[in-house]
């Protein structure tokens, strides 16, 4: 999710209408920020007459948002993306993206980004979404459109703090949710969590309920959610069974 708002702010850039974009294709993204100033490059093509455009950006992080500029373009975006807020360095390699009549496909090679000598990583991302993508604005038909029907696949995740996820998997079909990974941390293993989601668009929340979470045979449910609870914040909310995020 933290990158959905930058890529509206790209197509944004194309000076069409985000509510008319039905269906676009996005390829070789690229983009390396260093706090705060990044340079990027894109390949867009959207619309039933798949006008094209390709584009070398720069973005800056300002006090009240951000600026993206490109060639006789000047854009200003009220919120940062969450994936510039606090970091000092960032990388997007290879990522593309495709929606068309709800099927929405996204694929991610190499994520990183730094923090206080602390770096996150992302390696091998997939995410392929096919409801039917009804919905006029764009955040809500990608959102609606996973609800419905979603497999994500994920071969690393790396925290930067004792934390390793590898050949991760989420599935979600009519809102049911169902996830698996193994851990590398102070405990190593599989982990399963079962659960359901919706979207409360009015209120711009995404509400998970988690059933259970298993660590190997072990039901670490309870466990799960008392994590969780210290990483509360102004995006995040827990009050068991649910974990709520503000979009």
């Amino acid at each position: 999710m933290k990158w959905v708002n930058f890529i509206v702010g790209i197509l944004l850039l194309t000076s069409c209408e985000t509510s008319s974009i039905k269906q676009f294709d996005l390829s070789h993204f690229h983009f390396e920020y260093t706090n705060p100033v990044g340079q990027g490059e894109i390949e867009l093509s959207y619309g039933k007459a798949h006008q094209q455009d390709y584009l070398k950006f720069e973005v800056e992080k300002l006090i009240d948002g951000i600026k993206i500029k490109a060639p006789g373009i000047n854009l200003h975006l009220e919120n940062v993306p969450s994936a510039l807020q606090n970091a000092d360095e960032l990388l997007v390699d290879g990522l593309e993206a495709h929606m068309n009549k709800g099927i929405i496909d996204l694929s991610l090679q190499d994520y990183s980004s730094t923090q206080q000598n602390s770096t996150q990583i992302l390696k091998e991302l997939s995410l392929r979404c096919a409801g039917d993508g009804q919905v006029v604005d764009l955040m809500d038909s990608v959102i609606s459109s996973c609800i419905k029907k979603m497999q994500l696949g994920l071969y690393r995740y790396d925290n930067g703090d004792n934390l390793e996820i590898l050949n991760a998997k989420i599935n979600i079909v009519k809102g049911k949710v169902y996830m698996e990974g193994d851990i590398y941390s102070d405990l190593n293993g599989r982990f399963k969590l079962d659960g359901s989601v919706e979207h409360l668009s009015s209120e711009k929340k995404l509400r998970f309920k988690i059933d259970k979470v298993k660590f190997g045979i072990l039901n670490v449910t309870g466990k799960f959610f008392k994590e969780l609870e210290k990483q509360q914040s102004d995006k995040l909310q827990v009050n068991r069974p649910y974990v709520t995020f503000l979009l």
